[in-house]
Formats: C-alpha cells, structure tokens, sequence
C-alpha cells in the first residue's frame, strides 16, 4: 500500500486541523509514493509509519526534506544491498539445513522413503494440532 490523497486528507484532518503543511505533504509523497523494495506495506504498517512521521513533525523532531532523483537511486540501491545481503544469510542458512537433512536421512538409512515421499507426496489442507482449524497455507503429505 501507498500513500495516497484519501491517506494525506485524513492526517490532515486528524493531526493538522484540515491544513497539512504542504512541505510535509511532499514528503509523505516522497516518502511513501512507491512500494518499498523489500515488498509492501500493510495498511497498518503504513499508516502506523505516517502517524508516527506526523508525529515527529509536529513535535520538530523530523526534517521534511524531499529527496533528489540521485539521492532516491542511493536510497533504492542501499535497500536493495541489504535485501541482497538478507536473502544470501538466507540461502546459507538453507543450504546448511539441507546438508544436515541429507546426513540425517543417509545416517537413518531414510533414503528409500524420502524417495518414495519425493515421488508420490502432494500439498493437503493443514490443520493445527491444538484447536483442529483450517491454516492458511497447504503442507505436503502422502
């Protein structure tokens, strides 16, 4: 989710009497015009953002300075080197897990079962053990 008029009238009219400093209104706009890269924001991670942003102008505490078209490049690719750096301690910490499993599996002497599960499993509704309801996402069964 975005910033958007709808989302800039309301903070107006909850924090600012109707009449949103206009340096800040470009802000918010700089701010939160485009998804971050890492995803995007629930509508409650965004608003709890821009009360929080409202907040801090208000008590002088935040400096509404837009961004340059050089200085949103620095900003995207200083984001994107850190969502690169997350999903390679990702793919690490993948990686060892499987290099455990296979042990575990060959020192089990598991491998004709993990064969006949890789071959024949497929995705089923989950429920939880504790109060049987439906979750929201498929677990690979036989």
């Amino acid at each position: 989710m975005t910033v958007n008029d709808g989302i800039v009238r309301e903070l107006a009219d909850r924090y600012f009497g109707g009449r949103m400093p206009q340096k800040f209104r470009l802000y918010l706009i700089d701010r939160y015009s485009d998804e971050p890269i890492w995803g995007e924001y629930t509508p409650e991670e965004l608003m709890k953002q821009l009360i929080s942003d409202a907040d801090a102008y208000r008590e002088g505490r935040l400096d509404p300075v837009v961004r340059t078209p050089l200085q949103r490049s620095e900003d995207q690719r200083r984001e994107l080197g850190e969502l690169i750096s997350q999903l390679q301690s990702e793919q690490r910490r993948l990686e060892k897990e499987n290099e455990y499993m296979q042990a575990f599996i060959a020192n089990k002497h598991l491998e004709d079962e993990y064969e006949r599960f890789t071959r024949d499993a497929h995705y089923a509704k989950a429920y939880d053990r504790d109060t049987g309801e439906e979750l929201p996402f498929p677990i690979l069964t036989m």
